[in-house]
């Protein structure tokens, strides 16, 4: 898998001192959700993370996201289902529901955000996109 992102990052994180506007200058400190910034973040104690933007790339993310999907289809050689669901973003909390795997699975896969409550995923969806709005980001 290429990394098409490379040419985004390469000035602004020249080792160098950056001349520029703010855009050229621009720092991360919020990680981003799904991501290894904020483990990276603590694990170098960094403020800027840039740093470690790229130490879980969409590369490395491919390649397990490939084997788990291996993974999932070995395991229903012998009957094993995998799912999993999202209980939480932020503040809003999905309520609890005892459903079925079979039932789990096909709601999760219908949900933009992997939750079983419709209203906690209504919610969930207006938070993202508020935060998105106000700061570019979640």
């Amino acid at each position: 898998v290429q990394n098409n992102d490379w040419k985004h990052w390469q000035n602004i994180m020249n080792v160098e001192p950056i001349e520029g506007n703010d855009e050229a200058k621009r720092r991360m400190h919020r990680p981003r959700p799904g991501h290894a910034d904020l483990n990276g973040g603590l694990k170098y104690n960094l403020k800027d993370l840039r740093n470690v933007l790229e130490r879980s790339s969409a590369r490395e993310t491919t390649v397990r996201v490939a084997v788990g999907a291996i993974a999932r289809q070995f395991l229903a050689q012998f009957g094993v289902k995998v799912a999993g669901q999202v209980i939480r973003i932020g503040e809003i909390e999905a309520p609890p529901h005892n459903l079925s795997i079979d039932e789990l699975i096909e709601r999760t896969e219908a949900s933009s955000v992997r939750v079983v409550d419709e209203e906690s995923e209504t919610k969930m969806e207006a938070r993202a996109q508020e935060k998105v709005s106000n700061d570019g980001f979640w």
